[in-house]
């Protein structure tokens, strides 16, 4: 159930903005996705990501609309696994994947998290278009879970890659800068082909090392101030569907 009495208009600040509970934004996320096709885990790992996004930048509508921007209506069926080895540990490539961002995105750090704890491992999936807000939440909160650095790159066709790490609180394994850019360059060396045409994106999950701080992880338990166009057009879809709250 939303609890309407947490959510209030703001005064004599932002026009047009109101205040809303992080546990709203996420029910009605949950309700979203779940409706579209997406099961109990994948829906509420999708809604605390954007909850993340709307407590980052305002973008947890932007976030939503992407992750139902998928095939979710075919068969749930995970993309096949082909398993090798590269200079610093094993590399697993996914491919035949689902047009689903989410879906493959949490294939990929659930294989990348099964890896020996003293290991680098390396999941590589090409024209997945996985957004980067949707990343920046599952990789904070699997590396506090599992307490182990991880990398995501992501790597556009004929363009710079864009790197997001959940490293930089760990003191990372010797001989290993802090700096993610150099640090994945140092592991990431021959999964990149900048001359393959396609998009790629690589989890790099790297050995266990000193926890991360929990208080990092965490979006605060307070009221957001939320562009109040945008959290009425979450709503609305969110009370399209009867569903069980998450």
């Amino acid at each position: 159930m939303f609890d309407s009495a947490t959510t209030q208009s703001t005064t004599g600040a932002q026009p047009n903005h109101i205040w809303v509970q992080p546990r709203e934004i996420r029910d009605a996320a949950f309700r979203v996705l779940f409706s579209a096709g997406a099961d109990p885990a994948e829906a509420h790992e999708g809604s605390l990501a954007v909850v993340r996004a709307e407590f980052d930048g305002h973008d947890s509508l932007e976030l939503l609309l992407q992750l139902l921007d998928a095939d979710w209506t075919a068969q749930q069926k995970p993309a096949q696994v082909i398993s090798d080895t590269w200079q610093h540990g094993t590399l697993k490539e996914l491919v035949g994947a689902p047009r689903n961002a989410l879906r493959c995105a949490l294939q990929m750090l659930d294989l990348a998290s099964s890896s020996a704890s003293g290991e680098i491992c390396a999941v590589r999936i090409r024209n997945a278009s996985i957004p980067m807000h949707l990343w920046n939440d599952l990789v904070i909160r699997r590396a506090d879970l599992i307490q182990r650095p991880i990398i995501v790159v992501t790597y556009p066709a004929n363009a710079e890659p864009v790197v997001l790490s959940g490293a930089e609180n760990h003191t990372l394994i010797e001989g290993m800068g802090a700096n993610s850019h150099l640090l994945y360059a140092e592991v990431s060396e021959g999964l990149l082909d900048e001359h393959s045409g396609a998009d790629t994106t690589l989890v790099i999950m790297l050995p266990a090392v000193s926890p991360l701080d929990p208080s990092a992880t965490q979006v605060p338990a307070q009221p957001l101030n939320v562009r109040e166009e945008n959290w009425n057009t979450i709503y609305r879809m969110s009370r399209k569907y009867l569903v069980p709250d998450s």
